[in-house]
């Protein structure tokens, strides 16, 4: 009994290391974030949409507060874990929301020899979802689909009315669906 207090106690000690380690890195990796995208935001804010540098300077952004979300949602996994957590779901504009999502991967991976094309569902129009959540999900795993290509090859998204489909168009294998 005396060892299954003491094993228990352990736990306790290493879950709550765990906690404060989350805890710090989060906030140490956040702060340097917010002081690259505050001047970013601050240089695009003054920036003409058609200067050369805009749409890197917009991706670079983008993908700088989608880090921020992923921590944000690091430090919402300790809510979660009380309980506190919940989806904050909202309407969007379904083939748009992965269009956006996905846009800054296809522009850099033409440049490595990866097609990325789109097959939008005209009779899906909106979800309910919760898009930071999603915006992860989606994102990994078009990662990884890319990780899993070669040059010349094409990844498919496509969206029918009940779910997102990413394949890989040369050997027809469903991804994820």
């Amino acid at each position: 009994y005396n060892e299954l207090e003491q094993k228990n106690k352990e736990l306790k000690q290493l879950d709550s290391f765990r906690s404060n380690l989350v805890d710090t890195v989060s906030h140490e990796l956040r702060t340097p974030l917010t002081l690259i995208m505050a001047p970013l935001k601050r240089v695009l804010k003054d920036m003409h949409a058609d200067d050369e540098n805009y749409p890197t300077l917009s991706r670079i952004h983008r993908q700088s507060r989608r880090m921020k979300n992923l921590l944000d949602m690091v430090l919402d996994l300790r809510r979660l874990e009380a309980g506190g957590s919940r989806l904050k779901r909202e309407e969007v504009d379904y083939n748009r929301w992965v269009a956006e999502n996905t846009d800054d991967i296809v522009n850099e991976e033409k440049a490595d020899g990866i097609s990325i094309v789109y097959k939008f569902s005209k009779a899906v129009s909106t979800a309910k979802i919760d898009k930071q959540k999603c915006d992860i999900v989606l994102m990994n795993i078009l990662i990884n689909a890319i990780k899993h290509s070669n040059s010349g090859d094409t990844i498919t998204i496509a969206i029918d009315t009940e779910r997102v489909h990413i394949f890989d168009k040369d050997t027809e294998k469903c991804i994820c669906h």
